[in-house]
């Protein structure tokens, strides 16, 4: 699929399965390119938890068919994706997708930790074996998203190149692209299979089969989401203990970026 974007699939067919009383409108139009490439087509739900839930139906009907869904917000979100987008040959896609593969994950982690101010915190966080269960928070965006949302289908069935091919990242004080590539590949090794559910703006969620099972892996993981998204403590839990805590047993990671 990334070879030849979207052009082989049957994006009239896909619509067809969706019901009406889900999708804000019947058309799958196209959306990001890199040069003539097409790299995602985008269509609307009526209002966020529709979006999840087309989001959802398109898992499926996608899988196989080397193409993955992702919820990319309202109309204006959709519009900054696009303007980053907007000058992207197949060249500069096609280094970004080779340079995710094949940096390490945890070298960009490692790179990235150096550049925030120590937090140590984390190192005396012990967690029961109730803090540890498994669940499923809400998404943010369901709850924050106003009037029509959008969902793009993206031309990789790489869950960890989705960001990737909308151009997400870079921008924010978010690490650009590539680096979120490989970041999403490691956690994919470690707790996935993973999902990029949405990306728009600056902000990014993610849902993971294999959530932290242990207070080592939780610790780890709080670690990491610090160096990879500083903002989630800086601006919302305070300290990479309570990151830790709050990442024990999730299944869904918010990730948001403001500089």
């Amino acid at each position: 699929m990334a070879a030849e974007g979207l052009k082989s699939l049957d994006l009239e067919a896909i619509g067809e399965k969706i019901p009406s009383d889900v999708r804000g409108s019947a058309e799958i139009r196209p959306w990001l390119f890199a040069g003539d490439l097409l790299c995602a087509a985008l269509l609307d739900a009526k209002g966020a938890r529709l979006a999840l839930e087309l989001w959802q139906r398109l898992r499926k009907i996608l899988s196989g068919l080397g193409a993955l869904p992702v919820v990319v917000g309202s109309h204006g979100d959709a519009m900054e994706l696009e303007d980053r987008c907007r000058e992207r040959t197949r060249e500069q896609l096609a280094r970004a997708v080779a340079q995710a593969i094949t940096t390490s994950g945890a070298s960009v982690l490692s790179r990235l930790a150096t550049e925030r101010p120590d937090d140590p915190s984390v190192d005396k966080v012990t967690l029961s074996p109730a803090e540890l269960a498994p669940r499923d928070d809400g998404f943010a965006f369901v709850e924050e998203s106003k009037g029509r949302v959008s969902v793009a289908i993206v031309a990789t069935p790489i869950p960890a190149l989705v960001p990737v091919y909308l151009g997400f990242g870079g921008q924010g004080g978010a690490p650009p692209p590539a680096d979120v590539g490989s970041v999403l590949a490691l956690w994919n090794e470690r707790h996935g299979p993973l999902d990029v559910v949405y990306a728009s703006g600056d902000t990014m969620e993610v849902e993971v089969a294999r959530p932290p099972k242990t207070a080592e892996e939780a610790k780890r993981l709080a670690r990491e989401h610090y160096a990879f998204c500083d903002g989630i403590v800086r601006h919302g839990n305070g300290t990479t203990a309570d990151l830790a805590r709050q990442l024990a047993g999730a299944r869904r990671w918010l990730f948001w970026w403001n500089a």
